[in-house]
């Protein structure tokens, strides 16, 4: 992690992902939130050294890890531009990681001291921007994962601790000649720790590392002469986390990183350091409501656009199942109440409409390809806000019903092709807006609940089957609107959560969780969630859970919510096939997707391949006993050679 002055941004590369393979990222620090930049450049690796050159106007990173080991080390130099990654050099220090380097602003130069290729190595390097010169085989010991940083007040690198056959407590300064040892107290020797140089203070802040004990969470400031611990709380205790200071703010920022607990895990949770006390930033979006989102199931991450918090929003943001992060780009005006679906056919997110903060209705359409927000067309439905839409991938359209505007409340019925909206039903349910609606894809309807009448709230089920809509309930979830609403592939439920009781009124939102099965609603759960309304709810398929954002209780500003939530439905065990089945072509026994083993259903299970003449089916408790026979059992004697029971 290294800050650019020039554009004001913290900039972050790579990683260990922690169980998944090294990581290609680079993001910006915004102040409030994270920024994913590329997702491509330098090859995936951890434990690389980087630093801002400020002369030339480039990131500069060398070597790394693409495997977490020796093996996998690298010697390689690239540069970052503020746009993209450039491989500048692949010729210098040995391919190494854990190395440490910082930028010498007196004299120009990038400096890199020791690493790991395999063994401990010491010796000092430069780069000019051009090519890389060792300038030094003495000073400190040869180590790994110390760390270093520039101190401008006293014109030198500063150099401390790290591993060689122990952990390392000295403290190191290059005057661009030679090293002098400053001194050998202050934090208690350590390695992979977080170092940087705040600019505002004149102090060198060190954060935590990996001692003898476990990781450690302290906090050290470097004076130019001595060591002072000035913190003993604040992020919990780590190691490999990235450390940079933020001139444009004024904050030491911290990210990541190894996090003590009953095992190492990566941490994701960000702090900036202010020289008093260390404070975590909520890297989530701002609380809003009235916000739309929908689960692009080609890229495996949920979209959000707009709503209201403060003020219209105008922002994206992208949930990968973890974590959420704010995507710089361009797109529709801001608005809120507008709607979206992902159309797979299509790989794209379809928006529809909304309404701005002059309550000006919106009629345009915009899609999302994964990196750009395009405007594909302004006729169509009339403008309106809170429409409700879903996706029919059985018929490759996107449906879009009813809605709000000044001129009053919609019945009408549209289909997106991709190219072209045409309306295709006036009607089937009451004019009404802010009702839920999602797309059932295992029996092929789009259900919709709910909404409001405009005076009143309602509580019928209807589905569209392409044709013409059929009511199909009246009893079921409390009449509501504003409430959410997705389809659980997995478990084959259309999932409803929240809403609103009340047209007039404040603080009527619901918490209930309520689950239609095609033929009947049944309520799932009374918690979770606080109460609210205007929330945003998808069924994330690769993650098999739905994800809920958002909303509010009352209406107010200061009772919106930006908290995230996932809700799994009852518990389901798995059917799986068990050993192969015999004969030509083989019996098999598939579980149907949807009617799995679930209390109070009925499990369902396909029988392929049976023989005309004669077959037999043995269900039992167990995979290795038959009463007092064991399994597998030889059924040749049986007449059906080459066969076992399993």
């Amino acid at each position: 992690m290294a800050f650019d002055t020039q554009r004001g941004q913290m900039i972050l590369f790579g990683g260990d992902g922690v169980g998944a393979p090294m990581l290609t990222d680079t993001w910006a620090w915004t102040g409030h939130t994270w920024l994913e930049l590329a997702e491509s450049g330098p090859p995936g690796v951890a434990y690389a050294a980087m630093s801002y050159d400020i002369q030339r106007d480039r990131i500069v990173l060398f070597g790394g890890t693409t495997d977490g080991y020796a093996n996998g080390v690298t010697g390689e130099t690239w540069e970052w531009d503020g746009a993209s990654w450039t491989l500048v050099s692949s010729s210098g220090p040995s391919a190494r990681a854990y190395a440490a380097m910082a930028y010498d602003a007196g004299r120009g130069k990038t400096v890199l001291f020791g690493g790991y290729d395999g063994a401990v190595v010491g010796g000092t390097w430069e780069w000019d921007g051009t090519a890389w010169t060792q300038v030094s085989s003495g000073g400190p010991s040869a180590r790994a994962g110390h760390g270093m940083a520039y101190d401008i007040v006293g014109g030198k690198v500063v150099l401390f601790g790290g591993y060689s056959t122990s952990y390392l407590g000295d403290t190191w300064e290059w005057n661009g000649t030679a090293w002098s040892l400053v001194t050998t107290s202050g934090p208690s020797p350590r390695m992979p720790y977080g170092l940087s140089y705040d600019s505002q203070r004149s102090r060198l802040v060190l954060f935590g590392g990996e001692g003898s004990g476990p990781s450690l969470g302290d906090t050290w400031e470097l004076n130019g002469a001595s060591w002072s611990l000035v913190s003993s709380s604040g992020p919990p205790g780590r190691e490999e986390h990235a450390v940079g200071y933020d001139s444009a703010r004024g904050k030491t920022l911290l990210f990541g990183g190894k996090v003590t607990g009953t095992s190492l895990v990566g941490g994701d949770d960000t702090w900036e350091w202010d020289g008093v006390a260390w404070t975590e930033v909520n890297t989530s979006p701002v609380w809003r409501s009235s916000h739309t989102m929908a689960f692009d199931e080609a890229r495996n991450e949920t979209i959000m656009f707009g709503g209201h918090s403060s003020a219209i929003d105008t922002e994206t943001w992208k949930w990968n199942g973890t974590t959420w992060s704010q995507l710089m780009v361009p797109g529709p005006p801001g608005r809120r109440f507008s709607c979206s679906a992902f159309d797979a056919q299509r790989q794209h997110i379809v928006l529809f409409g909304g309404r701005s903060d002059t309550v000006q209705n919106f009629g345009d359409t915009w899609e999302w390809n994964g990196s750009i927000w395009s405007q594909v067309s302004a006729a169509g439905p009339l403008p309106r806000e809170s429409a409700s839409m879903a996706y029919d991938s059985q018929r490759a359209r996107v449906i879009l019903f009813g809605g709000l505007s000044v001129a009053g409340t919609f019945f009408d019925t549209w289909e997106w092709d991709g190219t072209n909206w045409t309306q295709v039903s006036t009607t089937g349910p009451q004019a009404r807006y802010s009702a839920a609606m999602t797309y059932d894809s295992q029996r092929g309807r789009t259900v919709l609940f709910g909404g409001s009448g405009y005076l009143s709230a309602l509580g019928d089920t209807w589905e569209w089957d392409g044709a013409g809509w059929i009511q199909v309930s009246t009893v079921g979830p409390p009449a509501r609107f504003q409430a959410t609403m997705a389809f659980d592939s997995s478990r084959g439920r259309s999932i409803l959560f929240g809403g609103r009781v009340s047209v007039f009124g404040s603080g009527s939102g619901q918490e209930d969780t309520w689950e239609w099965d095609g033929t009947s609603w049944s309520l799932a759960s009374s918690s979770g969630p606080e109460p609210r309304t205007s929330a945003a709810l998808v069924y994330d398929s690769q993650a098999g859970h739905c994800v809920l954002f958002g909303g509010h209780n009352n209406g107010f500003a200061q009772d919106q919510r930006n908290d995230t939530w996932s809700w799994d439905g009852e518990w389901i065990s798995t059917a799986s096939s068990f050993g192969a089945g015999c004969g030509t072509p083989p019996l098999s026994l598939d579980p149907v997707q949807g009617r799995e083993p679930r209390l109070g259903t009925t499990a369902e299970l396909v029988l392929a391949n049976v023989p005309s003449t004669f077959a037999t089916v043995a269900i039992g408790w167990s995979d290795s006993t038959l009463g007092t026979l064991t399994l597998p059992l030889s059924l040749t004697p049986y007449g059906m050679p080459g066969c076992d029971l399993l």
